[in-house]
């Protein structure tokens, strides 16, 4: 199964699960940088004075809670849709077009706000099945999250054998003791 999008929009999702596993912002330049060289990106694209980085801080926390949402169940999942249509409605815009015969619509995505908003509603597109295979790395260390565009099997729980090797090493008291007790009953 792969999953339907466009590569552009491919892009912006990757650059949205970029932009929540970054680890430390260090300027604004850093973030509107990998975010206005989208292709979606066809017009102007805001940016922010430097001194305001704590600014695009906020925004990542707010990313990685919508995502953390999305990838605990399908309540989170209800919850972050409806957060999510209310944003769309205030930080995107779209345009109608017909070029060569066809009609269609292009998004204009303004900043970094409607880039991440954007790219968390075609996560939860449902006809694209994304939200279900979005996972959040099982290493308490890392908690990165992963999207295969092109799944094969179950989705990844963790980012590499390391990330499991770590979890597997932190949790292994708890599980021998979780399995004597079961034993013992």
């Amino acid at each position: 199964m792969s999953l339907a999008l466009h590569q552009e929009e491919q892009d912006v999702v990757e650059a949205v699960l970029w932009f929540a596993n970054l680890k430390r912002i260090s300027s604004t330049k850093q973030i509107e940088t990998r975010f206005s060289k989208l292709s979606l990106v066809k017009s102007y694209f805001m940016v922010i004075d430097p001194n305001q980085v704590d600014d695009y801080r906020e925004n990542q926390e707010k990313l990685r809670y919508w995502l953390q949402e999305i990838t605990k169940s399908n309540k989170g999942r209800k919850e972050i849709e409806g957060i999510v249509s209310k944003e769309m409605e205030q930080v995107s815009e779209t345009k109608l077009t017909f070029k060569k015969g066809v009609f269609g619509y292009e998004f204009l995505l303004h900043g970094v706000e409607a880039v991440y908003t954007l790219g968390t509603a075609l996560i939860l597109n449902r006809k694209t099945k994304m939200a279900t295979r979005l996972k959040q790395c099982g290493n308490p260390d890392c908690l990165r999250f992963n999207l295969e565009f092109k799944p094969k099997g179950r989705p990844k729980r963790f980012c590499n054998s390391e990330c499991k090797r770590v979890h597997d090493n932190a949790t292994a008291k708890e599980r021998v003791k979780r399995y004597r007790e079961k034993r013992n009953e």
